[in-house]
């Protein structure tokens, strides 16, 4: 269920962030109407009075139907106010059902007990039968059953979100029935954000750090004095310096108190006509372009911290889960490279840098040529220079030797094919009639020369 965490709370998150939204919306909206209310029932009472006075009539009539007209017009407006409030508040209100409809069918989603896999078929010894089996049962799991397919098809569309993918993510949810369990919005929103910011322009980003300040609070999060920061340094850039001083009174002092050193540093920018081209290498790295990619590269993580998404994507965690089962001490040595190897591959390098090796209780053995198990049905064969395959791959490598015959080449490759290895270290009895090159090295030996290997 960890890898379910974000699954249900993002959309609780979507449903919080759009109630904070509009009720701070609704709250200033309603005060501000409310005080205009309060103002016209105010002059309202005023004229009242004034028209009780029997010397002031003639003089204030005119006035009074002004202030009327003026009334009118005002209700007329707050009436207009109103009902752009309402039809704010009925757009939030179909967003929230939205999200909370979403969510309602995602846990349906995990409601549903998984399937029994199949039945595995034993054949061979009994670890490589263990291990055959769990490696089925968990692949049916995943590609197989309704559930598994579905959780695939959602760390797929993630990480297509992710990596700016969006048309392609949502072709596939498209495609695979799963509109309901992706946010495909959240992240076109972010990606928006990112390119605004990567553009020079902090407007997006200061509306979502509005947006989100309860959660950036809670999360003791930087990214607001970040944005915040790079707005004053622009100014300073700019040679505003009135207008920096003025804006760092208004937003960098709140944040004082938790960046004081930040504080100071940037307020000693003022003091040089250009403090890019200052001789402090301090203060030139604070007006360096990659200022803007970092800030771009930040809003990005702490975006997923807000709503709780994983650190690399859930399709990167899962992949090394599998990749740590594989993995073994000579996955990291080229000369043990192997093509079929996910471990070998500089993907599958990667993201098994820094991972354990897989732990397995009994000795499970791969033949390295052909990827095949080793086991009763396919001894291991070892040969003169120390590397060691299965009976399958010898019999594939197998081929005559010189001044030999064909038919002696397949009879010893039968015989290899077969498992039966002689007491004297030939294969099937079939002493020099082939040879069989080391696919690592290059070297050629007799069958003759190949030995058994006994695993304790």
């Amino acid at each position: 269920m960890e890898t379910e965490g974000p699954f249900i709370k993002v959309p609780i998150e979507c449903v919080s962030q759009v109630f904070r939204k509009t009720r701070k919306t609704v709250t200033s909206e309603l005060t501000a109407i409310i005080k205009e209310i309060s103002s016209l029932e105010a002059a309202g009472a005023a004229a009242g009075d004034s028209d009780g006075d029997e010397t002031r009539r003639g003089e204030t009539a005119g006035s009074s139907v002004e202030s009327e007209t003026d009334a009118s017009a005002k209700l007329g407006e707050l009436m207009d106010r109103l009902t752009k409030l309402k039809a704010t508040a009925q757009e939030a209100g179909r967003e929230e059902r939205k999200h909370l409809t979403g969510l309602r069918k995602r846990l349906d989603l995990l409601a549903q007990p998984p399937p029994p896999p199949p039945l595995p078929h034993l054949t061979g010894s009994s670890a490589a039968a263990s291990t055959a089996a769990a490696v089925a049962a968990s692949s049916f799991a995943v590609t197989e059953s309704p559930g598994g397919k579905t959780r695939l098809d959602r760390f797929i569309v993630e990480y297509l979100l992710r990596e700016g993918h969006s048309e392609a993510a949502r072709e596939l949810s498209e495609e695979a029935g799963i509109q309901d369990f992706v946010t495909i919005e959240l992240f076109e929103r972010a990606k928006e954000v990112e390119a605004a910011i990567r553009a020079k322009d902090l407007g997006p980003a200061l509306r979502w750090c509005e947006d989100n300040s309860s959660r950036l609070r809670k999360l003791e999060s930087k990214l607001e004095f970040r944005v915040r920061e790079r707005a004053f340094l622009e100014m300073v850039r700019a040679n505003k310096k009135e207008e920096a001083v003025q804006y760092a009174r208004d937003y960098l002092q709140p944040h004082a108190a938790n960046h004081q050193a930040e504080v100071q540093r940037d307020m000693g920018t003022l003091v040089f006509p250009n403090p890019q081209e200052s001789t402090v290498p301090e203060w030139v790295a604070l007006f360096h372009d990659d200022r803007w990619a970092e800030l771009a590269s930040e809003f990005l993580i702490e975006m997923q911290g807000v709503f709780g998404l994983t650190q690399p994507s859930m399709l990167e965690i899962v992949v090394q889960s599998g990749v740590s089962v594989v993995k073994t001490p000579q996955c990291s040595q080229d000369s043990f490279r192997l093509s079929h190897c996910p471990t070998c591959s500089s993907e599958g390098r990667a993201l098994a840098e820094g991972l354990p090796c897989a732990h397995h209780g009994q000795s499970f053995l791969i033949c390295r040529q052909s990827g095949d198990p080793i086991g009763d049905d396919n001894p291991p064969l070892v040969l003169p220079n120390g590397h060691v395959y299965g009976s399958r791959a010898i019999r594939a490598l197998a081929r005559p030797a010189a001044g030999t015959t064909g038919a002696g080449t397949g009879d010893a490759a039968a015989a290899a094919g077969s498992g039966i290895v002689g007491f004297d270290g030939t294969v099937g009895g079939t002493v020099g009639a082939s040879v069989v090159t080391c696919p690592s090295t290059g070297q050629t030996f007799r069958f003759d020369q190949l030995r058994s290997v006994y695993i304790i």
